[in-house]
């Protein structure tokens, strides 16, 4: 069983700070298994695996830093996205790209796992006011300069982050009881 969300140029909170989203898809997925009592003619069905849901970003930042960045240590976040609440949630995948003359493009991807509240889907938009954008023309990036870097003049940078996370389920729980801190792998391409 699937559930799937998707919108674009919409407002997506993490951990209370709001963030224009390009694009944001929230999907979900259970696996499920036939469970036919005996002389029962009806078939129920149970869960086999924990639920699996994910959330998807695609954004610009609007304030002076990118608060997702922060989120790759072993903590967990809490959000909502088009009237769903979520709690749990996990940075799987970190990523900016930077250009000349382009607005810097950040896109996260986090697992949930705690599970999420659906009141009612809604869409949302950020705001009708003129916003600033991160943009390669005149964007300071911490620690992306020419002495960690070794280069001067970059003409685009790549940067990506991968956390991987390893949730530890009891039985009795339907969520994870505890989410350890796995692997990390870094990423910088520089383009000169």
């Amino acid at each position: 069983m699937s559930k799937y969300i998707k919108y674009n140029e919409c407002l997506v909170e993490i951990n209370g700070k709001k963030i224009l989203g390009l694009s944001a898809d929230l999907s979900a997925n259970a696996s499920l298994a036939p469970k036919k009592p005996i002389e029962v003619e009806s078939i129920e069905y149970r869960a086999n695996a924990a639920l699996s849901a994910s959330l998807n970003i695609s954004y610009y930042v609007t304030g002076l830093e990118d608060h997702i960045s922060s989120l790759t240590g072993d903590h967990s976040c809490s959000g909502s996205f088009g009237g769903i609440k979520f709690s749990g949630a996990y940075l799987n995948k970190y990523s900016v790209d930077i250009e000349p003359y382009v607005p810097v493009v950040f896109s996260a991807n986090f697992s949930i796992l705690s599970g999420y509240d659906e009141s009612s889907i809604t869409p949302d938009s950020f705001s009708g006011n003129a916003l600033e954008f991160a943009n390669g023309a005149y964007t300071d990036i911490n620690n992306i300069n020419s002495i960690n870097v070794g280069i001067d003049y970059p003409v685009s940078i790549n940067y990506s982050v991968d956390c991987e996370r390893i949730p530890s389920y009891e039985i009795g729980n339907e969520f994870a009881c505890d989410v350890r801190y796995g692997t990390v792998t870094k990423l910088s391409l520089i383009h000169i």
